[in-house]
């Protein structure tokens, strides 16, 4: 079915309400636009320039990089987390991050499994972004998220994709960086991120299907970002095309927001918590402010909606009444 189609079809459609039909042909019309953009080639990310997000306040873009790139943490800093992490703890770290150096992924209790698509290069080889790799099935990287179907009942499990692009392991090799200062962790950390980006460009693949999902991936590819800084390894040139990343995934969320106009869910919070994070830790984003002060709005009256008066979730579910509530905390830890 064409968006064509699917936009007549929702301005006959009695049963949707005005402001329902509004939501969904907006949505349609932004899927077109992607479209458009995916068939031209504009949604890479070597199409634009971080200048096309971030406001430096006069100051080169040069000059704004390197005091992103400077260290978050001195010498003794340094010292201080190293010697306050237990040995055991080290070892699990550092354990865990020759793993995803491996590229194996142990991902909703699969137990370790290679990722790759046997192609290498200069020692590197490619993970495969779109593959379920518990029932070795794949969605197309190159169409549009639109098209694509999560549940194919085929046997497949899409959540295995999305978990593995929400990039969380990239923290674990930031961390192996800050214990140890190896600069062959950066060197993984930015091949996998490069290798994401090539593979993903902006609304195509089965990773743009959930926002939840984007959201999260890019507070990750915001978190892991800082832990790395001061590597002389990333770069002006990779740092320059991470933000162009970043940018183009607050504004997908942003139009891509997961609520109904009636009762929002836990999508809904995540989309918005982790929309705050990234801005929090770039508040250099054009639309930064803006974007900060709405989703602590929605925030804060999502959680009189969501919340019942004794402080459980509407949605009777113990593992979602804690990540409800981890979601909670993230506005309030990033205030302060």
């Amino acid at each position: 079915m064409t968006i064509q189609t699917r936009l007549i079809e929702t301005v006959q459609n009695p049963k949707l309400t005005a402001s329902k039909a509004a939501r969904k042909v907006c949505r349609l019309t932004r899927a077109a636009r992607e479209m458009i953009q995916l068939k031209l080639g504009l949604n890479t990310y070597d199409q634009g320039e971080p200048e096309d997000f971030i406001e430096s306040n006069g100051q080169s873009f040069q000059t704004f990089l390197s005091l992103k790139n400077c260290p978050l943490w001195n010498q003794t800093a340094l010292d201080l987390i190293r010697s306050s992490i237990p040995s055991n703890e080290r070892e699990n770290i550092l354990r865990a991050a020759a793993q995803v150096r491996r590229h194996d992924f142990d991902l909703l209790g699969s137990e370790p499994c290679h990722v790759g698509t046997g192609k290498i290069s200069d020692g590197y080889e490619n993970i495969d972004w779109h593959l379920d790799f518990c029932h070795q099935t794949r969605w197309s990287g190159e169409v549009h998220h639109h098209f694509l179907k999560a549940v194919r009942n085929d046997g497949s499990d899409i959540k295995y994709v999305w978990e593995l692009s929400r990039l969380q392991h990239l923290i674990t090799l930031g961390q192996a960086y800050i214990l140890t200062g190896d600069d062959s962790f950066a060197v993984e950390y930015k091949l996998q991120v490069l290798d994401w980006l090539a593979a993903n460009p902006v609304a195509a693949g089965p990773n743009w299907l959930c926002c939840m999902d984007v959201a999260i991936r890019a507070a990750n590819l915001s978190l892991s970002f800082f832990l790395f800084q001061g590597s002389k390894v990333l770069g002006d040139q990779f740092a320059g095309r991470l933000l162009v990343s970043l940018g183009r995934h607050c504004d997908f969320i942003v139009h891509h927001l997961e609520c109904s106009g009636e009762q929002n869910g836990n999508h809904y919070l995540a989309d918005l918590a982790e929309l705050h994070v990234v801005c929090s830790l770039f508040p250099e984003f054009k639309q930064a402010d803006q974007w900060l002060i709405f989703s602590q709005c929605e925030l804060e009256r999502e959680m009189q909606k969501q919340v019942h008066p004794d402080g459980t979730g509407f949605e009777d579910s113990t593992c979602y009444h804690r990540l409800v509530l981890e979601l909670f905390f993230i506005l309030r830890s990033w205030e302060r």
